[in-house]
């Protein structure tokens, strides 16, 4: 796994409070920041030039333990721009991060070297590995988190279906990348909110067309003939697929009969009767998303914003601001001006407002309630409505960098190798509940969407999600935390009490040290990719968390001597305090991500 970080702004600040933050024990954030200080010392003494903007500056762990803990490629990296040889650069800051370390109250870096072209290997301080375990022992669930964020507002808006339908596949991924960004951002020290937006005001005819396709299945619970005769079964506005009928059969048990026989052609009773329609369909949309471990914060309403008069507000002082100009009567915004590709319509020639004139005044409300930061998670579909609604932030006179937009690709479902095409429900979409969480669970599916990054196309295997082996990536990780659980079920009936302290510089195997080194990188991870806006890194740290674990048990099948119940009661007790802070991380990473950890499978 990777850890990134940006030099830059940091690298300016005085570096004495991170370097008196260095631990006994040095993480993969300490050490980036240590790197980042030693480039800005560097720079700071003419020993190095300056470059326009610096690349991230990444930590790998090498896959040969003889070339140290940690390595970095960053003199690698700076030399083209910089001018210089790889090796004499990576001599240079080499040398302020040896000043630096050796200036902290604990220096933690025992060796470096720097191989091969230029790559800086690190080799940190024995005695690191009782400290970690001991740091976890003493956080708990809190263990990962952080006060990065210091309570700064973060607004995380996603899914945001519109009211005429169930939440689909597709959804889904966007739902599963939203909660778990709200959470890596509350993990980060944010105070996070989560938002669902509901597009009830505009598009009157998809809404209309909506409510009289429901009306129609509605009347034909009545109306057998009707039902027999089906004359609008192919009208271009009749909505397909069944939940269309249970919507209506709810609808039947909530009215009765007291709206049978509505003119289905009559666009004001219908504009009257799609308000019931469309409650019924948000309050499933809710179940949906319950089902999948999804509860927002608040639901904001677009019919709101225009009854509220907020819509207008906004576009009025667009106007006043001169950010927009009339041709051929509609009201133009000057998107252009702010980097987008051509100017926006914002009210029609006939006065009815655009969509974007409701997306415009909803992010500046947004900012009006005072969040800090903004979170859009969009379907890739959506991806040119970005630059309009940053472009109307700038207009607005607000930093458009406080609005964070996540694009996610489109999700294929696969059985018995084939691409699902329909749903069970006999609809033209697949269902988030009726064709994924029913099949695999709550958990798979959840894990299956996070798997990959947003910005890279998707497919669920539902034969592997439902396999229980360690091909099933959630299971072969939940099965870690099963384990480790199992462990504990078995002292107890050997009436083994689980110790309060152990010495743990008993463990000296190596399987017991890749396990430490990898639990030390949880707070790091978690807080590399609430940065990065990715959860797809706790899915990749959770794997070969697990890996690491299942090697650790399986060598105590193998050999009595590395059991965690061997014989030697004071290796006995370490390993069992090891095991205990396995599975709190575990627990933690899952509980990051939404899933459950469960204590047998």
């Amino acid at each position: 796994m990777r850890s990134g970080y940006v030099p830059g702004r940091e690298t300016k600040r005085d570096p004495s409070p991170i370097v008196a933050a260095i631990d006994q024990f040095m993480t993969k954030e300490q050490l980036i920041n240590l790197i980042a200080l030693a480039i800005g010392r560097a720079q700071e003494a003419g020993e190095i030039g300056q470059v326009e903007s610096l690349p991230p500056l990444v930590i790998d762990v090498p896959k040969n333990r003889a070339h140290g803990d940690y390595a970095s490629n960053i003199a690698l990296i700076l030399a083209k721009p910089l001018k210089m040889p790889p090796r004499s650069l990576a001599e240079i800051v080499v040398k302020h991060i040896q000043a630096l370390d050796a200036a902290s109250s604990e220096p933690s870096i025992d060796a470096i070297e720097i191989a091969g072209p230029g790559f800086i290997n690190f080799k940190l301080q024995g005695g690191w590995l009782p400290q970690v375990i001991e740091d976890i022992v003493a956080k708990g669930e809190q263990y990962g988190r952080s006060n990065a964020g210091e309570g700064r507002k973060v607004l995380v808006e996603y899914v945001s279906a519109n009211p005429n339908g169930p939440i689909t596949v597709a959804h889904g991924r966007g739902g599963a990348i939203g909660d778990a960004v709200a959470s890596l951002q509350a993990h980060a020290g944010y105070d996070v909110t989560r938002e669902f937006y509901v597009n009830d005001a505009l598009n009157s005819t998809q809404m209309n067309n909506f409510a009289r396709s429901v009306f129609y299945r509605y009347q034909q619970l009545f109306d057998e003939q009707l039902a027999k005769d089906d004359p609008y079964g192919d009208a271009d506005w009749l909505y397909g697929g069944d939940y269309i009928r249970d919507i209506a059969i709810e609808f039947r048990e909530r009215y009765g009969a007291e709206y049978e026989g509505v003119d289905l052609h009559n666009d004001e009773a219908i504009a009257k009767l799609r308000e019931h329609v469309m409650n019924g369909t948000i309050d499933q949309q809710k179940e949906d998303l319950a089902a999948f471990g999804i509860v927002f914060d608040s639901w904001v309403f677009e019919s709101q914003l225009y009854e509220s008069g907020k819509v207008r507000e906004a576009i009025s002082e667009l106007v006043e601001r001169g950010e927009t100009y009339e041709h051929e009567g509609a009201l133009w915004f000057r998107s252009t001006k702010y980097g987008d590709d051509k100017d926006r319509v914002l009210r029609r020639s006939n006065g009815s407002y655009t969509y974007i004139a409701g997306d415009i005044a909803y992010h500046r409300e947004k900012f009006h309630r005072g969040f800090d930061l903004l979170v859009d998670v969009w379907g890739a579909d959506h991806g040119g409505y970005v630059a309009r609604t940053k472009a109307a932030l700038s207009a607005f006179g607000t930093d458009a960098g406080r609005l964070k937009v996540l694009l996610f690709q489109l999700v294929r479902i696969l059985k018995d190798g084939e691409m699902v095409r329909s749903s069970k429900r006999r609809g033209n979409i697949l269902e988030l509940k009726a064709d994924l969480i029913d099949e695999i669970g709550k958990d798979a599916a959840r894990f299956f969407f996070l798997m990959r990054s947003s910005d890279v196309p998707l497919d669920i295997d539902l034969d592997l999600a439902k396999e229980q082996s360690a091909k099933n990536p959630v299971f072969y990780v939940q099965y870690a935390h099963a384990r480790t659980c199992s462990v504990f079920e078995k002292a107890s009936q050997l009436g083994i009490a689980v110790p309060a302290a152990a010495d743990l510089s008993l463990l000296t195997q190596q399987t017991e040290a890749d396990l430490v080194k990898k639990l030390r990188d949880l707070p790091d991870e978690i807080a590399y990719a609430a940065r990065q806006y990715e959860p797809h890194h706790i899915t990749h740290y959770l794997r070969e968390l697990a890996a690491l674990f299942h090697t650790f048990y399986d060598a105590g099948n193998n050999d009595t001597a590395l059991r965690v119940l061997c014989e030697d009661a004071a290796v006995r007790d370490a390993r069992l305090v090891l095991v205990s802070a396995v599975r709190t991380v575990l627990r933690n990473a899952l509980g990051v991500l939404g899933l459950s950890a469960p204590e047998k499978m």
